[in-house]
């Protein structure tokens, strides 16, 4: 059956001669090349008859694609929560990402530690992440 390589890389596979002996075969992007379906499957290489079907069904090689948009990269302010909290002895990025899921703004860490709430399961990074954002001198507890 004849295959084609419709990727942007070239693709190696070994060969076996009418005398026994093995060879390397390169398959460059838009060649075409005889060989059974077991070799042709790995590298994803397409049937010349399926592609001539496509061309029918689209003649003007119109392709129609879909936009999907990117993720957003993390705005600065939680960039610079996180390595805050990675800064915090003890407290890595696994840690630093449970806590930022529970609070996802500086303020609501903040807030739960005015509260007395459970910032992580561990006391020792609790203890820890209170003295960081409680001692900088820009946020203090509510007094009652």
């Amino acid at each position: 059956m004849m295959y084609k390589n419709e990727t942007s890389k070239n693709i190696k596979y070994r060969l076996v001669d009418s005398n026994g002996r093995y060879y390397w075969k390169t398959i460059r992007p838009t060649e075409s090349i005889d060989i059974p379906y077991e070799y042709a499957k790995p590298h994803d290489l397409k049937k010349v008859d399926d592609i001539k079907a496509d061309a029918e069904k689209n003649p003007e090689g119109i392709v129609n694609k879909v936009h999907t948009p990117r993720q957003s990269p993390e705005d600065k302010e939680t960039k610079l929560y996180r390595k805050r909290l990675v800064k915090i002895n003890g407290v890595g990025n696994k840690t630093a990402e449970e806590i930022i899921e529970k609070y996802p703004v500086e303020e609501s860490l903040i807030f739960a530690i005015n509260n007395g709430d459970e910032i992580h399961n561990r006391d020792d990074v609790d203890e820890k992440v209170k003295k960081e954002f409680l001692n900088d001198g820009t946020d203090e507890t509510i007094q009652e």
